[in-house]
């Protein structure tokens, strides 16, 4: 995540802590989801922010959005992801959150287009290899026979 990403989320839970005062209210579908996501469990964080958005209450509804794209990202579900954050972008564009939104699309999108450099490194490794064996050792002898 970007550092003025990481810096919006931290003012928004700040700020959510301040709204909330000290009262002891139980959690939101928001924030059960928020510790969802924070432990790596987003299949289950998910859905608790689509309810929570559902409810259309709060301001963290444009929030609850671009972490629905951010959990399935992270679960390496990019199609889903890039729709997930051009919602926040077409339902939010007047917000600093739709700014993260183009900003996380643009790396995802990029990050698609560019292959994996563990497979670059296999497939060039293994193209350069010679061949090891018994099955190398039978095709150099016949080699070295006709010679």
């Amino acid at each position: 995540m970007g550092r003025k990403a990481a810096l919006v989320l931290g003012l928004l839970g700040a700020l959510l802590v301040v709204a909330v005062g000290c009262k002891s209210l139980p959690p939101s579908e928001y924030d059960i989801a928020a510790d969802l996501e924070k432990d790596g469990r987003y299949e289950g964080a998910i859905p608790r922010y689509e309810a929570y958005i559902a409810k259309g209450e709060g301001f963290l509804v444009p929030l609850a959005q671009f972490r629905i794209a951010r959990c399935y990202q992270a679960r390496g579900m990019y199609g889903e992801a890039l729709k997930a954050y051009q919602q926040v972008i077409d339902k939010y564009g007047d917000r600093e959150v739709a700014g993260l939104a183009k900003e996380e699309m643009k790396s995802l999108q990029n990050k698609m287009a560019k292959p994996e450099p563990e497979e670059e490194a296999e497939g060039s490794a293994t193209e350069e290899k010679p061949e090891e064996g018994p099955a190398a050792e039978e095709e150099e002898a016949e080699g070295s026979e006709t010679k």
